[in-house]
């Protein structure tokens, strides 16, 4: 599937698809279509619920550096702030902000290595 997507990608927009299976969220790049975000292909999770501004930002630096380029982290957060910071922090280094999941107490933010 990760060999349909270009390594530049528009940003994807995040939207919330309803079915008679119930409703699910899905990534929607301009040129490549949906990819569902339950089938993302992850390499590696770095749990950073309960941490502030800027510790996840931090913390995910240093988790992607382990990863090879085109690997995906997933990033388990409660922070707020970390919506802007982490597709702004990407966009500064080159890497693709896949899109954020909102669960229920926390979030599921989506990075592929550049």
């Amino acid at each position: 599937m990760w060999s349909k997507i270009p390594l530049l990608l528009t940003k994807p927009l995040v939207k919330v698809y309803s079915s008679e299976l119930g409703e699910y969220p899905v990534l929607v790049f301009l040129n490549e279509g949906i990819i569902k975000m339950d089938t993302i292909k992850v390499a590696k999770t770095l749990d950073a619920k309960g941490l502030e501004c800027p510790m996840p930002l931090l913390k995910a630096k240093k988790a992607i550096e382990a990863l090879e380029s085109g690997q995906v982290l997933e990033i388990l957060g409660t922070d707020e702030g970390s919506r802007i910071d982490l597709p702004g922090w990407c966009e500064r280094v080159g890497h693709t902000f896949m899109g954020v999941k909102e669960e229920t107490h926390y979030f599921k933010f989506y990075i592929k290595k550049g």
